[in-house]
């Protein structure tokens, strides 16, 4: 029988926020006002202001590990991306909290939804096919009438929901070994993978180019040696 593999969900943050993760076991809800799509944050905003209650949002990337989701979402050396298993996160949440929203975004044309508008609940999970190879699973909290209004709010979750720790593409190997083991200290981490990404500078990429040069003859090509006559 083969073996599913685990659906994974990727948040691309920085360093801080994977730190406080760890050590409160929780993940943090926020305000989508400083999200990067304006049409994005318009959405979150009307829907806010049309139940008269505050919305809080956490986005994770499906998709596979790709260059620009490191540039857009953990740019810089403190980068991190850390992939939870996705069953395992949804059904802690599901079982702790009541009135978390999580559901996969849909990404639909101009014209698709003009033609069959969606309803409020929608809107909060809807996007335009530029962005769908983020591939976005999204976390929504709107918030009861008696609660008290904040601009982030942490839900406990445990630690065996994390699949994996990336580090940054850009942070220096030196560094990334002493950043792990500071991760690896803090109580309950010690077994937990975490890696530096070869996004950028693969080892085993590196060598195979070596090997490939090695074997091609020490002639220029036909193409390159008419060029230099």
């Amino acid at each position: 029988m083969v073996k599913k593999p685990v659906a994974v969900l990727r948040r691309y943050t920085n360093l801080a926020a994977t730190i406080h993760l760890l050590k409160k076991r929780k993940i943090t809800l926020l305000d989508p006002a400083t999200w990067d799509d304006k049409v994005d944050v318009d959405y979150m905003r009307r829907c806010s202001q049309w139940l008269e209650r505050p919305v809080l949002a956490l986005c994770f990337c499906q998709g596979p590990q790709r260059y620009h989701h490191w540039r857009v979402y953990a740019n810089g050396m403190d980068g991190v991306c850390i992939e939870f298993d996705k069953d395992r996160l949804t059904h802690n949440l599901e079982a702790r909290y009541d009135g978390l929203i999580q559901r996969d975004v849909a990404y639909r044309s101009y014209a698709d939804a003009k033609k069959e508008p969606p309803d409020v609940l929608d809107l909060l999970f809807l996007k335009r096919p530029a962005y769908e190879d983020e591939d976005e699973y999204r976390i929504v909290r709107i918030f009861d009438e008696e609660e008290k209004s904040t601009p982030v709010r942490d839900y406990d979750i445990d630690i065996n929901c994390i699949q994996r720790i990336v580090l940054s593409p850009w942070m220096p190997k030196e560094l990334s070994r002493s950043v792990t083991s500071a991760l690896k200290s803090i109580d309950g981490c010690e077994k937990l993978d975490i890696r530096r990404s070869l996004l950028i500078d693969s080892e085993a990429w590196k060598k195979f180019g070596e090997e490939a040069y090695g074997k091609l003859e020490d002639s220029l090509p036909e193409w390159i040696a008419s060029d230099s006559e």
